[in-house]
């Protein structure tokens, strides 16, 4: 590379590292009762144990979408598997793939058919399609019969029929996780 070149490449390195470039859930990403949706995402991503009391206020909620718990139960022991989407994207983004998207996003401001920004822009679209690829390619491990049953009371007391394809998939109970990925581009804050 022409001495030239090399002090334009490390120019648009230091340019590229002015920007930050973000992928998942914001701030704004809510489900209807306000629930963060990033907070779902990481319960399926890392998973979690739910060890507690029952309260009646928790009895009350359970019983009314659908889980009936004995009188006499008085401890909840939930577990949610791990279905690790984001770990799985992260590995794409920093590995082999993310390296030749960067490349030929970069090669392309070097060549002066995109700006930092438009190349920023690409990246982040790029994350976010990766998160929900990943999201879409989850398999396992398999819901469990209960909250399987939990869907199709769902979708019958919406008189809708249960959709196959997804209704019995882990992550796309309603879409709103799916549908609200995004990417961002945006210069650091100094």
């Amino acid at each position: 590379m022409r001495k030239k070149n090399v002090k334009l490449w490390n120019h648009l390195l230091k340019e590229l590292n002015d920007f930050e470039i973000k992928g998942g859930w914001f701030e704004e990403s809510k489900y209807d009762d306000g629930t963060p949706v990033a907070g779902i995402a990481a319960v399926q991503n890392f998973g979690a144990h739910i060890n507690q009391t029952v309260t009646e206020k928790q009895r009350a909620f359970l019983h009314y979408i659908g889980i009936h718990l004995k009188k006499e139960t008085d401890k909840l022991n939930i577990i949610i598997p791990a279905r690790p989407f984001m770990d799985n994207a992260k590995e794409r983004i920093r590995g082999q793939e993310g390296t030749e998207v960067l490349l030929k996003a970069m090669l392309q401001v070097f060549e002066g058919k995109l700006t930092m920004k438009q190349a920023t822009e690409q990246l982040a679209l790029y994350i976010q399609q990766v998160i929900q690829e990943e999201l879409k390619k989850i398999q396992e491990p398999p819901l469990a019969e209960m909250t399987i049953k939990q869907r199709a009371s769902k979708y019958v007391s919406k008189a809708k029929k249960p959709n196959k394809t997804t209704s019995n998939k882990p992550l796309n109970s309603t879409g709103i996780m799916f549908a609200t990925v995004q990417g961002k581009a945006e210069i650091k804050k100094k």
